[in-house]
This record gives C-alpha cells, structure tokens and sequence, in this order.
C-alpha cells in the first residue's frame, strides 16, 4: 500500500462510527461578492462577511463518499472525498468558476466561501469553518449518516 493511502487508511479508521442519528445537510454552491438578482445573500458564520450564493446546488452529500476530521492551522476541519462521478463534476466546476468564491453551507448555514484559486482535480475538498472538534465530529458523522 502507497504511503498517501496508508495515511488516508489511518486517518478514516474509526473517525466515523457514526453515533449520531443525524444526517447533516452540505450543499456546495457558487458564490458572489456582489449582490444580484437572483442571488440569495448570506453571512459566513463566525466572521460576518455576506456573500451571495446562487440558488443552483451543484453538489450535496449525496456526491460525497468519505468524510473525516483532521486539523487545520491548528483549528478542526472536515475533509472530504467526492465520489467517483462528482470527482469530475468538481473538477469541472472549479474549473470553469476560477476567481470566484465557493459557498458551502451546512445545515443551512453558509460556514466558508474559499476562492477557486485553481481546478481542484482530485476530487477532495476541505470544510472549514468555526468549529469546535466535537461541531466537525458531527459534521462529519453526519455526512456519513446517509
């Protein structure tokens, strides 16, 4: 076994045995800086900047295949893995939305809207937010509650 999937074998073992009961709504939407007819405006939580997300969903749970907790600059984060069929649907989408924020919103709240600063071909993205451990222990449970 490759060192990358050896780490990733480590990392997703027993991070979700799915104690929660609940699913957690993830949607990944395009977002804007400026308002516009059509665009639903929306604050980032835990830093009050407004955004403006487009109603199109473009990919939810259904799309996502693992997800675990790891540590960002020392902050709790969810990463997760898109399956095989959205890998290139993200692929795709970040690459023609380069430049422009993508909203991702959890249970209905708008938690990050990173930058496409480039395609994203591996088919992985990283939720952070505001979160305490145990707030991306849920998150990420409850992706896999499906």
């Amino acid at each position: 076994m490759r060192k990358g999937l050896l780490l990733f074998a480590l990392l997703t073992a027993g991070i979700c045995s799915c104690s929660t009961d609940e699913t957690v709504t993830v949607e990944f939407r395009i977002a804007e800086v400026e308002p516009a007819l059509g665009l639903t405006e929306m604050t980032i939580s835990g830093i009050d900047e407004k955004v403006y997300l487009h109603d199109e969903v473009l990919l939810t749970n259904a799309d996502i295949d693992t997800a675990f907790v790891s540590m960002r600059n020392e902050r709790p984060a969810v990463d997760v893995f898109f399956t095989d069929s959205a890998r290139g649907e993200f692929a795709a989408i970040t690459r023609g939305n380069m430049g422009k924020r993508m909203g991702i919103v959890v249970d209905g709240e708008l938690v990050s809207a990173p930058v496409i600063r480039s395609p994203i071909l591996q088919g992985r993205a990283i939720i952070m937010g505001d979160f305490t451990t145990e707030e991306a222990e849920r998150i990420a449970e409850g992706i896999m509650h499906k």
